[in-house]
């Protein structure tokens, strides 16, 4: 990562971190490189800056028989037929704040968070399933057990293909709850979060050892019922000088985004200015890099337009790869592709603030595989764009979001 001054030698210097950069750009009216990554990009010789946690950043050891940790956020268990899925919610909750909806392949799962609520609440849009069900057979019941702090909502579906052997509840993008094999059981992870949450409320974390007192913040309920807050990544931007490699004097060493990133522009596009998609609340907001007037100007970005329920409609997809964008015209979302089946691309055009809809388009992208790396190629009539999977290279022609008029 880069970039010899061509008057001068053994000006480079290497950068390292810790994890591979999501995007890196140069900026040719500063002579620098801009790298965004989800880790810093410190010289290779750098010494390691020290650093001491705080107390509430100290992780307890946990005795011999101990789990510091939440419990899973379900159990389940299944027979030749069936699969059950019991998850505790408070006893409080209303049935008319529950909303579930079986779908052939998919589970949807909202659960209208209440002021009784001490941990997040299971939220699933479109949430792919293990295998096949038979959605009209399947239901849900919620006993909410009396005068217990919790009750069990239950997923009672019917396997499409009776003698399928589940390996998890969801496909991917889930933790792993194994399965519970004593049926027996099925039922005890109430009284695992009845006693988890017991510790949050007397001001102890579950270990005991006092390391911080309640829930944090972040984790009651959700700041948006109908988007997962998890959607796009935490990211931070270095700059590395092109003639000498070292950190510009009108860079600060990294600054991180103002919002989670949803995406960075589509590779090969040869933009003149680089731009990010930055989460806000629903939307996704387009921040542009402006030229500077002279090489030592610090970087300015500017809000340039804004992709309406953009966080929104990512939120759903839960096997996005890759998600790019052509300044001013789309968004993409690409599907990984995997267990048999191909990928999708989703693109998102781009629309005017008034406009009350906006047009969407659904590729293929491959006959099956996971999808390793897209890119599009600019030709003199249209720009093409080049999917790489496990087993092809995908060509797709004439997109209109892509073309170059």
């Amino acid at each position: 990562m880069t970039r010899p001054h061509p008057n001068t030698s053994n000006s480079t210097s290497g950068r390292r971190g810790t994890t591979v950069p999501i995007s890196v750009s140069y900026d040719a009216s500063r002579n620098a490189f801009l790298v965004l990554g989800e880790s810093l990009y410190p010289p290779i010789d750098a010494s390691p800056s020290s650093y001491t946690p705080i107390a509430s950043e100290l992780a307890p050891i946990p005795r011999p028989g101990e789990s510091l940790d939440a419990p899973p956020p379900y159990s389940w268990i299944q027979t030749s037929d069936s699969v059950t899925v019991a998850f505790p919610l408070p006893s409080s909750t209303p049935t008319s704040d529950i909303k579930v909806t079986f779908s052939p392949q998919t589970l949807t799962m909202h659960i209208k968070a209440g002021a009784g609520s001490d941990v997040p609440l299971p939220h699933y849009t479109t949430k792919r399933l293990w295998a096949g069900i038979a959605a009209g057979d399947s239901m849900w019941t919620f006993d909410r057990a009396g005068e217990r702090a919790y009750g069990l909502l239950t997923l009672h579906i019917e396997k499409k293909d009776e003698g399928t052997r589940w390996s998890h509840v969801f496909e991917s993008g889930d933790v792993d709850v194994p399965e519970t094999l004593d049926p027996s059981q099925l039922y005890a992870i109430r009284e695992s979060l009845e006693k988890y949450t017991a510790s949050l409320r007397g001001g102890e974390d579950a270990s005991g050892l006092g390391l911080g007192t309640g829930i944090p913040s972040l984790a009651r309920g959700e700041a948006d019922e109908e988007v997962d807050e998890s959607v796009g990544r935490s990211a931070q931007i270095t700059w590395i000088g092109a003639e000498d490699g070292a950190v510009p004097e009108w860079a600060a060493r990294s600054s991180s985004l103002p919002g989670r990133l949803l995406s960075t522009e589509l590779p090969g596009m040869l933009s003149p200015s680089p731009s990010i998609i930055i989460k806000n609340g629903l939307d996704g907001t387009v921040f542009a890099l402006q030229p500077a007037d002279e090489p030592h100007a610090p970087p300015q970005w500017s809000h340039i337009s804004t992709y309406s329920a953009l966080a929104f409609v990512l939120a759903s997809k839960t096997d996005t790869r890759f998600t790019y964008h052509v300044p001013a015209k789309a968004a993409l979302a690409f599907e990984n592709g995997q267990r048999g089946r191909s990928g999708n691309a989703y693109i998102y055009r781009a629309a005017p603030v008034k406009d009350n809809w906006a047009k969407q388009t659904v590729l293929r992208v491959g006959e099956e595989g996971s999808l390793l790396g897209v890119a599009a190629i600019p030709t003199p009539t249209q720009t093409v764009l080049v999917g790489l999977t496990e087993k092809e290279l995908v060509v797709i022609h004439s997109i209109p979001a892509l073309m170059n008029s």
